[in-house]
């Protein structure tokens, strides 16, 4: 695993817990969110993109 992406609505809480497990061995991206507005599963997609480098 080089990546690990976590989309959160909230302000990171997981992540922060998701980045301390790996311990440096793999990226963690953040794709947050707030205001109640929900993530799609594209923009999750867009962002597994964007870190693969495709």
């Amino acid at each position: 695993v080089r990546y690990f992406v976590v989309p959160e609505l909230n302000y990171g809480q997981i992540y922060l817990e998701v980045k301390r497990e790996a311990c440096g061995k793999a990226e963690t991206i953040l794709v947050p969110r707030m205001g109640g507005r929900l993530i799609t599963p594209e923009e999750i997609y867009l962002e597994i993109l964007k870190v693969s480098g495709r």
